[in-house]
C-alpha cells in the first residue's frame, strides 16, 4: 500500500487521549493504520461474530451475495474516520507540526466533527464514482460516535467546508483508495444498494463495534511510522479480536430437538417436567408452526411455567430464524437476578460453552453472576456450560452477549433515540427476544415497548411475549406494533391462550389452552376507613388462629411500614417480615432470599403463624405461595397478580381454616352514595378510575375462578362500558376523563424520545436525545421510566465520637446482613470494603433527590476507585434522624428507610 508522506502523517488515533499511563503522549497510530484495523476487525466480526438475520438480510440486496455483503460492510467500517483527515489534526499541536512538515494543509476556521466529514466526503467521493443514492452509506459514517445528524447535514458540512484548505480534499481521496484497495473494494459494483433504514442502523451498529475494538489498546497498540507490511500484520492481529471480547461461543440451539414432542423436548431441558402443561405444549407446537420470526404472546395465569414455555418456544424460534442469541427481559433487577439462575440451569443442560451477561446496574453483585465473572468459565467446561465476559459486561455493549438476562429498560433503551441506539439493535438482532410481565408497564413505557416491537418485527427478530393477562385493545396494539399491519381481533376471547403473529401479516393465530389447575378463591372486602390497620390486624389474627402463611401487600411503603409494626407488635418480631424497596442492597437481598426460602416452592409446614407484609415486589415474578392473602385494592390485573401468591402450590399441609384459597381486599372505606374512599397514597399510585372499576367488577363477588374469571374481569375494568351503581357514574365519569388525560400525557412524552417508524425514509429522522452515557446512568433509566429522576446514595451511619466532623474518617454501615467492619472515607477502600460499601445502596424517593444531591458526597479518596468513583454517600447522624428540607430520615434493618415530615 503506497501511500505519500501527507498521507501517511496523519495520525488516527494519539497517546494523548489513552487511560494507560504507560503510553508516551506522543506516541501516535497513522490514520491509515486504524482505517485499515478498523476495516480488519470488521472482516472478523462479519465472520466470526455478527448475527446471521443481518448478514442474510443485507446479502439478500448487494449483488455478489455474503461475500459482497461482507466487503461492503468492512469498507464502510474502514472508512469510518476519513473526516479525521482535516483541520481536526491540530487537536494535537505536536502532531500537527510534523503533518506541516510532510505537506498537511491547515486552515484556521473549521471546527467540523470529523465524523461529519468523514460523511460528507465520502457522500462526495460516491457522487463521483455514479452513485445516485448515497446519503445512506455516508449517514452510517456519520452515526460511528453514536448519535446520526439531523436533515440538514449536508447544507451544515458545506458551509463549515467551504473554508477548509482544498489540499485535505485530495488527501481523503488518497485515503479513500487505499482502503478500499486492501480490501478489494470495488464500490461502483454498490451503487444500486440501498438498504431499508433498519438494516443501515445494524450495519451502523456494525461500524460503531469494529471502530470500539480496533481503538483497543489491548489489541491495537501505537505503530508509527506506517509501513508497506502493516496491513497484512494488522489482518493477523484482527484475528485476536476474541481475546479483548472474551466471547466463547454463541447460543446454538438444538435443531433435532426443536422438532420433537413436547414430552420428549420438555424432558430434555427440565427433567422435572414429566409432563407439560397444556399451555407449556402449545406454546412448543405454535412455535414449530411458526413459518418465520414471529410474535408470539403467551397469556397464562401465575404459576403455570410461562418461563419454561417462553425458553421453549425461543429455542424453536431461534432455529426457525437461525438465531443464535436470547434476550430476557424482567421487570426489576430483583426478578433479573431470579431470572438469570433460572436461565443458566437452563443453558447447563445444553451443548456447548455459551456466553452470558446480567444486565443492570447491580450486576456483579449478584453471586452466581459474579463468580462467573470472576472465574470466566461456569458449569461444565466441556460438553455444555456457560461462561462471562468482562468486555461485554459494560454499558452498552451488553446486549451484544449471546445470551442476556437483563431489566426491561435494555430492551426498551433500543426504541429511544439515546446516543449508540445503533449498537443495542444490533445486540438484539439474531436474538429472540422474551419479556415478561408485560402487563405491569405503564402507558409511557408501552409506548417505547411497542415503538421496538415495530423495528424488531422489520429487522425479523422474534419475540415472545410473557403476561397474566392483556386487555383486548393492549394485546391488539402488541401485534399491529410488530406485524406493521392492523391485524384481525380475535372472535372469540380464550385463555390461556397463545397468540402469534409475523411482520407483514394482519392475520393472525390464537390457540386457546386449558389450565389444569383452575381455583376458586374466595373474595371478600375489608372495610379499612382509616390510615390506622386495625381491620387488617384483627382479620390476620382471625385468619391464622391456627397457624399457617399471610401475605399482605400495601401499595405503599409507609403502609407497609406501619401494618409491620402493628403486626410485630401482636405477633412478636420473629413471626413478621417486611419486604419493599427501601431496604439497602445487603438487605433487600436477605429478604429476597427469606421469602424463597422460607415461602417458595420448597417450603415447609409452618405450624406457628408467619405473616410476610409486602409492597409490589411481592407481585412480580416472585416464586413464593401463601395460605392466605389480604391487598389493599389495586387495579384488577395486578390484584388477581397477588392472588396468584396465595395457593400457588399444591400443599397438603395447610392449616384446616385456609384449605380453600382466599383473598381479602382492604385499603379502600365503602360509603353508601359512591364509590369507596381511597388512601392517598394508593389514588397517587393507581389513579381513582381503575381503582374504581375494579371495585365495581368485584364488589358483590364471593368467589374467583382462576383462570377463567380473569378475561371477564380484565375487559370490564380495562373496558369502556358502564360499570357499577348508577350513584357511582358521576365519581366515575370525572375519574374516567383524569385517567384519559394522564394517558394522553404519558404517550406524548413517550413520542418526544422514540425513534421513528421502522418504515422512515433516513437515518437521519433517528434524532437524539442527548448524551446518554450508559444503561445505569440515572438521567438514562428516567428516560424510558416517566417520573422525576431518583437518586441512590450510600447509606452509612456516623460513629457517635466523630459527630462534628466535617468529613468523618469512618462510618458504619447501616444493613444488619452486612459487615459492620468500620467503612473508611478519608482513604481508598479495600476489596472487602467495596464490597459492603456496595451492599448500602438505596434509592431514595423522588421527593428526596434535590436534598440528597445536596447533602450528598463523593469521598475523595474514593474517584479513584472505578466501583466507587460515581458513589455518593449520604451520612446519618447518630441516634438521630436526618433532617433533609422538610423531611426526615432513618434507617432500620428491620424497616428499612423511613420518611416523615420534618
Amino acid at each position: 500500500m503506497e501511500l505519500s508522506d501527507a498521507a501517511a502523517a496523519v495520525w488516527g488515533k494519539t497517546g494523548q487521549a489513552s487511560r494507560k499511563k504507560s503510553v508516551p503522549a506522543l506516541a501516535w497510530h497513522p490514520l491509515v493504520s486504524h482505517l485499515v484495523d478498523t476495516g480488519n476487525v470488521a472482516r472478523w466480526l462479519w465472520r466470526e461474530f455478527l448475527p446471521q438475520p443481518l448478514k442474510s438480510q443485507l446479502s439478500d440486496l448487494v449483488p455478489g451475495g455474503e461475500a459482497e455483503a461482507g466487503r461492503l460492510v468492512c469498507w464502510l467500517a474502514a472508512l469510518h474516520d476519513l473526516g479525521k483527515a482535516s483541520d481536526f489534526q491540530s487537536k494535537s499541536a505536536w502532531h500537527a507540526r510534523l503533518g506541516r512538515r510532510a505537506g498537511l494543509p491547515f486552515s484556521e476556521r473549521t471546527r467540523t466533527p470529523h465524523s461529519l466529514v468523514s460523511a460528507y466526503s465520502l457522500r462526495e467521493l460516491l457522487a463521483t464514482a455514479g452513485w445516485e443514492e448515497a446519503d445512506w452509506p455516508a449517514l452510517v459514517l456519520a452515526g460511528h460516535h453514536g448519535v446520526f445528524p439531523g436533515p440538514l447535514w449536508r447544507e451544515v458540512a458545506e458551509r463549515a467546508l467551504a473554508y477548509e484548505h482544498p489540499g485535505w480534499a485530495g488527501v481523503r481521496q488518497e485515503l479513500f483508495q487505499a482502503v478500499s484497495a486492501h480490501l478489494s473494494a470495488e464500490p461502483a459494483a454498490w451503487r444500486q444498494v440501498h438498504p431499508p433504514v433498519p438494516v443501515q442502523m445494524g450495519v451502523a451498529g456494525v461500524v460503531i463495534l469494529a471502530d470500539w475494538l480496533a481503538s483497543t489498546e489491548a489489541l491495537y497498540g501505537y505503530r508509527a511510522p506506517f509501513a508497506d507490511d502493516y496491513p497484512q500484520d494488522s489482518l493477523a492481529t484482527a484475528a485476536r479480536t476474541n481475546d479483548v471480547i472474551e466471547l466463547r461461543d454463541v447460543w446454538r440451539p438444538a435443531p433435532d430437538l426443536a422438532w420433537a414432542e413436547p414430552s420428549e423436548f420438555f424432558a430434555a431441558r427440565w427433567p422435572d417436567i414429566s409432563e407439560p402443561r397444556e399451555v407449556q405444549a402449545k406454546a412448543l407446537q405454535e412455535a414449530q408452526r411458526a413459518e418465520g420470526p414471529e410474535l408470539v404472546i403467551i397469556e397464562a395465569p401465575m404459576g403455570v411455567g410461562k418461563t419454561e414455555a417462553a425458553l421453549a418456544a425461543a429455542e424453536v424460534l431461534a432455529v426457525r430464524s437461525k438465531a443464535h442469541g436470547v434476550f430476557v427481559g424482567l421487570p426489576t433487577q430483583a426478578t433479573s437476578n431470579q431470572m438469570f439462575s433460572r436461565v443458566t440451569e437452563w443453558l447447563a443442560r445444553q451443548a456447548g460453552q455459551t456466553t452470558v451477561v446480567l444486565a443492570h446496574g447491580k450486576a456483579a453483585r449478584q453471586e452466581e453472576y459474579r463468580q462467573l465473572l470472576l472465574n470466566g468459565v461456569g458449569v461444565d467446561e466441556g460438553d455444555g456450560g456457560i461462561s462471562a465476559s468482562q468486555w461485554l459486561s459494560g454499558g452498552k455493549k451488553r446486549l451484544l452477549a449471546p445470551v442476556v438476562v437483563g431489566t426491561v429498560d435494555q430492551v426498551l433503551l433500543t426504541g429511544v433515540a439515546a446516543r449508540h441506539v445503533a449498537l443495542r439493535m444490533l445486540g438484539l438482532i439474531g436474538k429472540v427476544v422474551i419479556i415478561d410481565e408485560v402487563h405491569a408497564y405503564d402507558a409511557y413505557m408501552s409506548v417505547i415497548l411497542r415503538r421496538v416491537l415495530s423495528w424488531l418485527g422489520a429487522l425479523q427478530v422474534p419475540v415472545v411475549l410473557l403476561s397474566a393477562t392483556l386487555p383486548q385493545r393492549t394485546r391488539r396494539e402488541l401485534l399491529a406494533a410488530y406485524s406493521g399491519e392492523a391485524v384481525e381481533s380475535a372472535v372469540k376471547r380464550h385463555y390461556p391462550q397463545i397468540t402469534r403473529v409475523g411482520h407483514g401479516a394482519s392475520r393472525l393465530r390464537v390457540m386457546p389452552a386449558r389450565s389444569a389447575d383452575d381455583i376458586s378463591a374466595q373474595l371478600k372486602f375489608l372495610d379499612e376507613p382509616g390510615e390506622a390497620p386495625g381491620p387488617v390486624v384483627n382479620a390476620i389474627t382471625e385468619l391464622l388462629v391456627a397457624g399457617g402463611s399471610a401475605l399482605i401487600v400495601r401499595n405503599t411503603v409507609g403502609r407497609a411500614q406501619r401494618t409491620w409494626q402493628a403486626l410485630t407488635d401482636k405477633f412478636g418480631s420473629g413471626a413478621v417480615t417486611l419486604a419493599h424497596s427501601r431496604f439497602t442492597v445487603a438487605d433487600r437481598r436477605a429478604r429476597d432470599e427469606l421469602l424463597i426460602n422460607e415461602f417458595g416452592p420448597k417450603r415447609k409446614a409452618q405450624p406457628s403463624a408467619r405473616v410476610v407484609v409486602a409492597t409490589q415486589v411481592a407481585e412480580q415474578s416472585l416464586d413464593v405461595d401463601f395460605d392466605v392473602g389480604i391487598s389493599d385494592l389495586a387495579p384488577v390485573d395486578l390484584l388477581l397478580q397477588r392472588l396468584g401468591r396465595v395457593h400457588r402450590h399444591r400443599r397438603n399441609h395447610r392449616p384446616e381454616p385456609l384449605r380453600e384459597p382466599r383473598l381479602l381486599v382492604a385499603g379502600c372505606a365503602w360509603v353508601p352514595d359512591g364509590p369507596p374512599r381511597l388512601p392517598f397514597g394508593s389514588a397517587l399510585v393507581y389513579g381513582e378510575h381503575l381503582l374504581w372499576r375494579t371495585a365495581a367488577a368485584l364488589r358483590r363477588r364471593e368467589l374467583v375462578n382462576i383462570p377463567k374469571d380473569i378475561p371477564t374481569l380484565i375487559e370490564k375494568v380495562y373496558g369502556d362500558k358502564p360499570i357499577g351503581p348508577g350513584s357511582w357514574q358521576r365519581d366515575l365519569q370525572r375519574a374516567a376523563e383524569d385517567h384519559q388525560d394522564t394517558l394522553a400525557s404519558m404517550e406524548l412524552a413517550a413520542r418526544q424520545i422514540i425513534l421513528p417508524p421502522p418504515d422512515c425514509d433516513s437515518l437521519t429522522a433517528i434524532g437524539s436525545i442527548g448524551d446518554a452515557r450508559d444503561e445505569d446512568d440515572p438521567e438514562v433509566q428516567a428516560t424510558v421510566r416517566l417520573g422525576a429522576r431518583a437518586i441512590e446514595v450510600i447509606l452509612l451511619q456516623v460513629p457517635a465520637s466523630q459527630r462534628d466532623a466535617k468529613v468523618p474518617e469512618h462510618a458504619f454501615p447501616v444493613s444488619a446482613a452486612s459487615d459492620q467492619s468500620l467503612i473508611p472515607l478519608r482513604r481508598r477502600p479495600t476489596s472487602k470494603q467495596i464490597d459492603t460499601i456496595l451492599d448500602q445502596a438505596i434509592r431514595l424517593p423522588q421527593q428526596l433527590t434535590d436534598a440528597a444531591l445536596n447533602q450528598s458526597f463523593t469521598p475523595a479518596a474514593w474517584r479513584t476507585t472505578p466501583w466507587l468513583a460515581r458513589a455518593r454517600v449520604l451520612l446519618l447522624p447518630p441516634g438521630e434522624p436526618l433532617r433533609m428540607a422538610d423531611r426526615q430520615i432513618s434507617y432500620s434493618p428491620d424497616t428499612g428507610l423511613e420518611v416523615t415530615r420534618a
